[in-house]
């Protein structure tokens, strides 16, 4: 199959491509804050590391970062800390995680650093 290349419309895209025009444009210009909301999904793994080497550069340029994942083990690559939401709680975790008290909090359980 042959690419459309870079004029090619945006709806004629892949889903992983329209992903990565929506983080190249909404990127640009610098932002001050970025809120990602499972920006990797589906993606393969190259294009997930790419998705998510850009946002941590936005991080590293000064932007503000709130990643919305599902997945902990890249939540844990990712984030300097962690607020699971659940239960109509939100309870924060700093590294180093306890996998076990996060997965408590994400069944609503108690199970965060202050419980």
């Amino acid at each position: 199959m042959r690419s459309a290349g870079p004029g090619a419309p945006a709806a004629s895209l892949s889903g992983g491509n329209a992903q990565k025009l929506v983080l190249a444009r909404e990127l640009a210009g610098g932002p001050a804050v970025v809120v990602a909301a499972q920006p990797t999904r589906g993606l393969d793994p190259e294009a997930a590391r790419m998705i998510t080497e850009r946002v941590l550069a936005a991080a590293a340029d000064g932007a503000a970062v709130v990643w919305f994942g599902a997945e902990l083990d890249e939540l844990f690559a990712v984030a300097d800390r962690l607020v699971v939401l659940a239960g109509g709680t939100a309870t924060p975790f700093a590294p180093p995680y306890d996998r076990g008290a996060i997965g408590m909090a994400m069944a609503g359980g108690s199970g965060g650093p202050d419980a």
